[in-house]
């Protein structure tokens, strides 16, 4: 392979919504199939982007109607267990997951849903703390054509509010095809419909009664996208923070960390566990916003982007890793599920939720 390289340049270019490899003068775009499993050589088409629809979700969205509670939370444990290997707790929950769990069937804060759609979260984050900890919005719609192009600028990002992922990325919207640019609608447009909301995934209740919503943001520079913050805040507390290296790249790292950027001895996920982290300039802001943001809530998780200079907030969870991440070692689930306060009811008599 390196010795072709010497003579023949590949890239793999992504312009949005198709990715293509780029073999000396020859583009050949490919795509994923979430319902196939499996990559397809081929241009995406409409017929495509339908087969890229989560089967999880699509598959509790028909049979909405026939879910009560017992239902939903017999799928949530399936979940867990195919995730972590265990059975959750979900009458007495005590670790940290399964409280996260309990919290996404049964768990009622009328800011929840607010602060889950990432469209009016923006409102939430400038009446508590200023608009200017936001991305810059530039459009927003409830149905996104192929002439809302003409009115944003050269590179902008395009999201729907109520699902993680949902994301498109324009860095060049000359290069753009009208062939690309129906594609980008067409996706926009299946992404807003019912069975792509979150909550038929795993049953988010903060995302059960969203409104799809499609808005434009600016563009962030690179040098917000080398580190995320991710701060972990229970009862109004900020107590650890989960920092991501290079999480949009080929070499995604993690690190917890105490208030003060001292490395903790737990770790979350399978990504690797690093020591070569930068504690930005702006660290202690970061902990102070968090703090005001969090004030209402038993557990959030407030996500951070920064130059070192200007602090965006992108997320604010209530069900981090949808409750399913392993953290190790595994005594961790149980010690930060003692920091998780939230009084449990009995759920099994319930005939619908």
């Amino acid at each position: 392979m390196g010795y072709i390289r010497r003579f023949i340049k590949t890239k793999l270019v992504n312009n949005g919504i198709e990715m293509k490899l780029r073999i000396g003068p020859v583009s050949l775009p490919f795509h994923y199939s979430r319902l196939l499993n499996h990559i397809i050589p081929f241009p995406l088409t409409r017929l495509g982007i339908m087969f890229n629809r989560d089967p999880e979700k699509m598959r509790n969205y028909l049979r909405r109607y026939k879910l009560g509670t017992k239902e939903k939370v017999e799928i949530v444990c399936e979940q867990y267990q195919d995730k972590l290997g265990k059975n959750p707790n979900l009458r007495e929950p005590k670790s940290f997951t399964e409280k996260l769990n309990y919290m996404k069937l049964f768990y009622e804060n009328p800011l929840i849903p607010k602060c889950c759609d990432k469209y009016e979260l923006k409102k939430y984050i400038k009446e508590k703390l200023g608009e200017e900890y936001s991305a810059k919005t530039l459009l927003s719609t409830s149905n996104f054509t192929v002439k809302d192009f003409e009115t944003l600028p050269e590179e902008f990002v395009l999201k729907v509010n109520w699902s993680s992922g949902y994301n498109i990325l324009v860095h060049d919207k000359t290069s753009l095809s009208n062939r690309e640019k129906r594609l980008i609608s067409t996706q926009l447009l299946e992404w807003t419909k019912p069975h792509s909301n979150s909550y038929f995934y795993s049953f988010y209740r903060g995302y059960r009664d969203l409104k799809p919503v499609v808005f434009a943001e600016e563009m962030l520079p690179n040098t917000f996208m080398a580190q995320e913050y991710k701060v972990f805040c229970f009862s109004g507390n900020p107590e650890f923070v989960l920092i991501e290296l290079d999480p949009n790249g080929s070499n995604h790292r993690r690190v917890c960390v105490d208030l003060k950027g001292m490395k903790l001895p737990f770790s979350f996920g399978s990504y690797p566990v690093t020591e070569d982290y930068i504690i930005p300039n702006n660290y202690s802001e970061i902990i102070r916003t968090a703090t005001i943001l969090a004030r209402d809530f038993p557990f959030v998780r407030v996500d951070y982007l920064t130059d070192g200079k200007r602090l965006v907030i992108g997320e604010m969870t209530f069900y981090s890793g949808g409750g399913y991440s392993i953290i190790h070692p595994e005594g961790w689930d149980n010690k930060l599920g003692s920091l998780l306060n939230i009084e449990t009811r009995d759920w099994e008599n319930e005939e619908t939720n």
